[in-house]
């Protein structure tokens, strides 16, 4: 399927799925083309978009895992991207990694937001629990969760 008339498929199911802009950009960054997503910078802003959920939502395991891997997301601090008109792209990146970076370091504030998701993954979902965190996951994704 031509690029462009792909372009305009995914921008209708966007509205018709009323998805966010984050999930919008993890379905693009998540397709099945082979080329991959357009934009370099969208699979680092995506990960990283999931990566602040699962700090937020997953399990203690992710906290852990970041904290020790903050070297590596602090190399994306000096994230550089342009596009073809050389618009600064990669000062998103540059944002999203400093807040995540705080974010991880800030015992308090990191404690409060899994309060708060955890308080809202029950209201919302009515059960709590991963394994409905992961089946949403999975079926955001596009795998099956049988």
């Amino acid at each position: 399927m031509p690029y462009k008339v792909r372009e305009l498929v995914d921008k209708v199911t966007n509205i018709v799925m009323n998805y966010t802009e984050s999930e919008a950009k993890i379905v693009e960054a998540t397709n099945d083309e082979s080329w991959g997503p357009p934009d370099s910078s969208l699979m680092y802003d995506t990960s990283l978009l999931v990566l602040l959920y699962l700090l937020k939502n997953g399990n203690e395991k992710v906290v852990t895992s970041a904290r020790e891997h903050l070297y590596d997301l602090k190399s994306l601090e000096s994230f550089s991207y342009s596009d073809e008109q050389g618009k600064d792209q990669g000062i998103n990146i540059r944002h999203k990694v400093k807040e995540i970076i705080e974010f991880v370091q800030d015992d308090d504030r990191l404690r409060d937001e899994r309060r708060k998701a955890k308080i809202n993954r029950d209201k919302y979902v009515g059960m709590s629990g991963e394994s409905q965190s992961y089946r949403y996951g999975m079926y955001f994704l596009g795998c099956s969760t049988g």
